[in-house]
């Protein structure tokens, strides 16, 4: 083999293995899996339902976490520790089933 053709085989293989396109670049913000948005659905429809309504505020305040998180969770970023999934059934008033709908 030439040393020519040496060189594309290696570019090539290269190429090959370090082939990065389903690899989120640190500025990119991972997808949310559908689980985690639905169960962002959830809490957001539980916490602004008729009769019962609660700012983000509130709620976090009432589960022992920051807003923030609480955003995170209604976007679909984050799926909750059971302890903290216990604390919003509390905090929304519901059955699990309500909570995990569609899940």
């Amino acid at each position: 083999m030439s040393t020519t053709n040496t060189r594309h085989y290696l570019v090539l293989l290269t190429l090959i293995v370090f082939d990065d396109t389903d690899v989120p670049r640190p500025s990119e913000k991972p997808r949310p899996c559908r689980h985690r948005r639905r169960l962002g659905q959830n809490v957001n429809r539980l916490r602004c339902r008729e009769g019962y309504f609660l700012t983000q505020e509130e709620l976090a305040e009432k589960v022992g976490v920051s807003t923030r998180y609480i955003q995170s969770i209604e976007a679909g970023d984050y799926w909750p520790s059971l302890p903290t999934l216990s604390k919003l059934l509390k905090s929304l008033k519901c059955s699990w089933n309500e909570l995990l709908e569609g899940c």
